[in-house]
């Protein structure tokens, strides 16, 4: 029992960091000249690629530990830079996107 808790606990956690990240990765594009709409496609498009490229180890892991990974074997899924533009920006909308889905943005 406790178990089984402890799973669906960690799985509803590894399903918010997702969205955080979505919605990140969506306010970079939004910023870049996306709609809202495309952005959060594409956004989630990468996201689903990226879940599939971490089950089948196709990364690139920062260190000799590889917990941090730091790529995509194909860059292709890479999330979009956010070089160049204002950070302060992308917070801005970051927290929009994530209030407007009902998100926590912690």
């Amino acid at each position: 029992m406790a178990s089984d808790y402890v799973t669906s606990m960690m799985e509803q956690e590894d399903e918010e960091r997702r969205e955080r990240n979505i919605m990140r990765d969506a306010a970079i594009l939004i910023i870049k000249g996306y709609d809202i709409n495309s952005a959060k496609a594409h956004a989630r498009e990468l996201d689903n690629a990226q879940y599939e490229a971490i089950r089948n180890n196709e990364v690139i892991y920062e260190g000799e530990e590889e917990e941090n990974i730091i790529g995509f074997l194909d860059s292709s899924i890479d999330s979009p830079s956010a070089k160049g533009l204002n950070n302060s920006e992308i917070d801005a909308k970051y927290y929009e996107l994530c209030e407007e889905e009902g998100i926590s943005s912690e």
